[in-house]
């Protein structure tokens, strides 16, 4: 009878460690789940009042690495607690930092502006294109005016001759 009694108060010891050891892992996995990808990636844990939370969600870890890596964290903190900018500003802001961060990550040298040169030469000859498209416009509208002119004057010619004729 000793033996079940030890075993009575020796079991609910151990279920209350493991317990606590599940409630410990349930709640830093649960802050690990939740932490945005700048806590994260400083290893550190997510306030619920942290700046970055919604600009850099938990699975958006490549993009904060591009942002850190390219502007760094006290630049991006400043952009994002700048008071003197609305919330859709730095919404822009943040926005267009991502961007640039991750055109930067895939092409080093060039970045945004090969992208700006390319999209230029682009323009430049779409432009052409469009002038061209319009010249022959206008070469065809002449064409047609000209001979509505032909045939009208053939037609007056034609009922001039038939009045002298007739």
């Amino acid at each position: 009878m000793q033996i079940p009694s030890l075993n009575k108060t020796s079991s609910p010891k151990r279920t209350t460690k493991a317990a606590k050891d599940t409630s410990n892992n349930s709640s830093s996995s649960r802050s690990d789940a939740t932490a945005c990808a700048a806590c994260k990636y400083q290893r550190r844990r997510c306030r619920p009042d942290c700046p970055l939370a919604r600009h850099f969600p938990a699975d958006a870890k490549k993009p904060f690495s591009n942002v850190h890596r390219f502007f760094g964290l006290k630049k991006v903190l400043k952009v994002v607690k700048n008071n003197t900018k609305t919330n859709r500003e730095r919404e822009n802001t943040i926005k267009c930092m991502i961007i640039e961060a991750n055109i930067r990550a895939n092409d080093p040298v060039g970045g945004c502006h090969r992208i700006i040169v390319g999209l230029e030469k682009q323009i430049q000859l779409c432009k052409m294109e469009l002038d061209h498209v319009n010249q022959l416009l206008h070469f065809s509208q002449v064409h047609n005016y000209m001979k509505n002119v032909v045939d009208v004057s053939s037609t007056l010619e034609e009922n001039v001759v038939a009045n002298m004729v007739g």
